[in-house]
């Protein structure tokens, strides 16, 4: 069975620069068990690609992220590597994204190792509105590796840290420093630190009629960030953050604000 590698973040966070220096680590690879990275296809290129794809033991593939009609990792891949990465599309809704996922977890049988979320700090201290879209992906990690912290207040990042420790969140936090990691075999460790139980949920095998009051009840129960009101939408939406990757510092002097909620 083989284990799987999630990471989030905004393009531009340096993703594909952290995941570099996590797949040189004799950790991703195991000897004549080579390991998958999926890129999502609308992904624009990096300056990290050329070095990706010299790495002997990694197989590069690309996965299609689409609301209506997602094209995801190939399974016949999956099956044949110790473990795969798979990189989100960092211009969409990590949520959807995440729930389509978990689908094709179920249907493959594969396990999730662990979700990753690399934060551009410099973003998220100029756009102070996209932190909702960060505290999304970060519901679903079990690491965070903070990066882009150039020019950051250490002020801002301390503060930043200290809202989702009050807020008892489980996942690790760990800093980037020029690309790498301190200690990546604590980074791939598959042990699961997220707030979401959504990878841990058992797929339901029938089907039973239910009262309203069961449905609310069962609303309760759901993930917040996956729970739809009865039109259809999200009962936790989240920001686009492609309004912010396009504004770039306009809102400088911004801080964390109140946290997650």
């Amino acid at each position: 069975m083989a284990d799987i590698y999630i990471i989030m973040g905004a393009r531009g966070s340096g993703r594909r620069e952290v995941l570099l220096d996590l797949l040189n680590q004799p950790e991703a690879a195991a000897e004549n068990a080579p390991a998958a990275l999926f890129l999502c296809d609308s992904e624009p290129p990096s300056a990290c690609d050329e070095n990706l794809a010299v790495l002997p033991h990694v197989h590069r593939h690309q996965w299609r992220w689409d609301e209506d009609e997602p094209v995801m990792p190939a399974t016949e891949i999956v099956d044949r590597c110790a473990n795969t990465f798979i990189i989100l599309d960092g211009a969409a809704n990590p949520v959807d994204q995440i729930e389509a996922l978990c689908a094709w977890l179920q249907t493959t049988g594969h396990r999730i190792a662990r979700v990753l979320t690399v934060v551009d700090c410099a973003l998220l201290e100029s756009s102070p509105g996209a932190l909702p879209w960060y505290e999304a992906c970060i519901h679903f990690s079990d690491v965070v590796l903070l990066n882009r912290r150039e020019g950051v207040s250490n002020k801002w990042i301390k503060d930043y840290q200290e809202a989702f420790a009050k807020a008892c969140f489980p996942c690790l936090f760990e800093s980037v420093r020029k690309g790498r990691v301190a200690n990546p075999a604590r980074i791939l460790y598959p042990e699961a630190r997220r707030l979401s139980q959504i990878f841990d949920e058992e797929p339901e095998e029938t089907v039973v009629e239910s009262s309203a009051e069961d449905e609310d009840e069962e609303g309760e129960d759901e993930d917040p960030y996956l729970a739809r009101k009865p039109g259809g939408f999200r009962r936790n939406p989240i920001p686009d953050i492609r309004d912010f990757l396009s504004r770039g510092d306009a809102n400088a002097g911004g801080s964390p604000g109140a946290g997650p909620r």
